[in-house]
């Protein structure tokens, strides 16, 4: 029996609720499972503890136990699935923390996986023959003037690092406002990053949110802007609909896939609107409780047979300091 540590945070009400999908699945998978609250890692020597519930039954929707009664050693898990980065202010200490915990636990996902690949740059690297033009940078100056470059163009622009479609614009042709939110969206000389993006006329029809497992497409639904919207996220009042993959799409996820296990990114959320990748989700991604809801069929089993399943050789491999 294997045992799993789901890491969530406790106090993210708005956060996807694929704890609850996933640890019910675990149960039904056979395995031991803990709901570890982020918040409260820390360090003792070289092991890693952190405030625990201990789950011996299945999950409503969105459920949070009320309290973390036990202190566990998450050295001692065999999987450590972290489905939540706790607080902004330390996030680093909590790769940091995680990169000590992976030399003698499995994390889903890796440290390097979760610090690198969990944001809107990453696509450029993993499939860039399958991304918008794209330009990212802290200076007003550059993005304004390839903005002006193309003015004729419908744009977007969007931080690197953000979820749930927050602070997204889109960015009209002669856009009358473009050059303030620019300005904005860089911090009026405050040095933040942020990218500006073709925007890709696919997407009016709809992008889909694909689970890949393993590196394998696992299940996958569809969703639209509203009429009131530009953004297409569930947060934002977009439309979810059920979706099949095309062959196209299904060989282009399963060459990504690939890429992705290469990093130890075992659980992976795509958004593409093909031939377009839009953005990775490593951290959490959305999409089981969704799945469930438009269609009635629960994937939560699949995706962990074979996301544990993938870990297996990368575990075999593993070479602990203490060795």
């Amino acid at each position: 029996m294997s045992t799993v540590c789901l890491l969530i945070n406790t106090d993210n009400n708005a956060a996807p609720k694929n704890h609850t999908a996933l640890a019910n699945a675990l149960l039904k998978h056979g395995s031991d499972v803990y709901l570890g609250a982020i918040e409260s890692m820390h360090m003792e020597g070289d092991k890693i503890y952190a405030d625990c519930h201990h789950l011996k039954t299945n999950m409503s929707c969105g459920e949070i136990p009320e309290r973390y009664r036990d202190r566990a050693c998450l050295n001692h898990m065999d999987f450590c699935w972290v489905l939540g980065f706790g607080k902004r202010e330390a996030f680093l200490d909590y790769i940091e923390l995680m990169w000590i915990l992976s030399q003698s636990s499995t994390l889903i996902n890796s440290p390097e996986a979760l610090m690198f690949a969990n944001n809107k740059y990453s696509t450029q690297l993993f499939c860039p023959d399958n991304c918008p033009e794209t330009y990212a940078s802290s200076d007003f100056e550059y993005l304004w003037n390839k903005y002006k470059e193309n003015n004729s163009s419908t744009w977007i622009i969007k931080p690197p690092a953000e979820s749930h479609g927050r602070d997204v614009y889109l960015l009209k042709p002669e856009d009358k406002n473009a050059r303030v939110i620019i300005q904005s969206m860089t911090g009026n000389k405050n040095n933040r990053f942020c990218l500006l993006q073709k925007y890709i006329t696919e997407i009016q029809k709809g992008e889909k949110r694909v689970l890949l497992a393993g590196g394998k497409p696992i299940c996958q639904y569809g969703r639209r802007p509203s009429n009131d919207d530009h953004r297409t996220n569930i947060h934002q009042n977009g439309l979810a609909f059920t979706c099949e993959l095309s062959d196209n799409e299904r060989s282009l996820l399963e060459a990504l896939g690939k890429k992705l296990l290469a990093i130890g990114a075992y659980f992976v959320g795509v958004d593409m609107a093909y031939p377009y990748i839009v953005e990775l989700n490593v951290v959490n991604p959305g999409g089981l409780n969704t799945i469930y809801e438009l269609c009635g069929q629960d994937f939560g089993l699949d995706v962990v047979r074979e996301v544990l399943s993938s870990t297996k050789e990368s575990s075999a491999q593993k070479t602990s300091f203490h060795e």
